[in-house]
């Protein structure tokens, strides 16, 4: 999702909004750079270890470094810096203080924690449909943008379920099948 968004974000932009608000695709862009972060929910493991006060000293810390970058970034970069400090002060401090809090609270090694391996994987397969992701965003497909959208975002999504098939980070066959599993059984209720 990131990476098709990504390369699609102003004509979702345009979509959504109208052609007034193709100007904010970069800050929707900056913003999508968190959601590999948000796969993990750190705030709930750390509450069941009874770390709130790590929990009130990272939210301080977040407080007070976003708010320094923002301050700078957006003297150096403009608006645009205020997203990009959000970025930069999760990656940075947010999840490295979390990812070794959590460890150490788990007793278990820093690498367990997240999954950098299996993300990293997953992002290259789904860079793999970018070129096209690129090129229809440069040439328009179709005279109406929601076709040529429609188009991009189908041809992405099957380029990228069928390598991430063929690599095995995913099963059809088997999602497939449980699901039908949970459908029958919800049906015999």
């Amino acid at each position: 999702v990131m990476v098709l968004f990504s390369f699609c974000a102003e004509q979702l932009i345009v979509l959504m909004y109208s052609e007034t608000y193709a100007g904010s695709a970069l800050f929707f862009q900056l913003y999508l750079l968190v959601l590999p972060i948000r796969i993990v929910v750190f705030g709930s493991a750390m509450m069941a270890l009874g770390m709130t006060r790590e929990i009130m000293f990272r939210s301080a810390i977040d407080f007070a470094l976003n708010a320094v970058l923002c301050y700078w970034f957006v003297i150096m970069f403009g608006l645009v810096g205020a997203a990009l400090s959000l970025a930069v002060t999760l990656y940075v401090w947010t999840v490295p203080y979390n990812v070794f809090k959590l460890a150490r609270g788990f007793d278990i090694r820093v690498i367990n924690i997240f999954p950098v391996k299996n993300l990293l994987q997953i992002l290259a397969i789904s860079c793999c449909g970018a070129p096209f992701l690129w090129w229809a965003t440069k040439n328009a497909l179709f005279d109406n943008l929601l076709t040529d959208f429609i188009i991009m975002v189908l041809t992405y999504t099957a380029v990228t379920v069928f390598l991430l098939e063929i690599t095995n980070k995913i099963s059809l066959r088997t999602t497939l099948k449980k699901k039908v599993i949970q459908i029958r059984r919800q049906v015999q209720l």
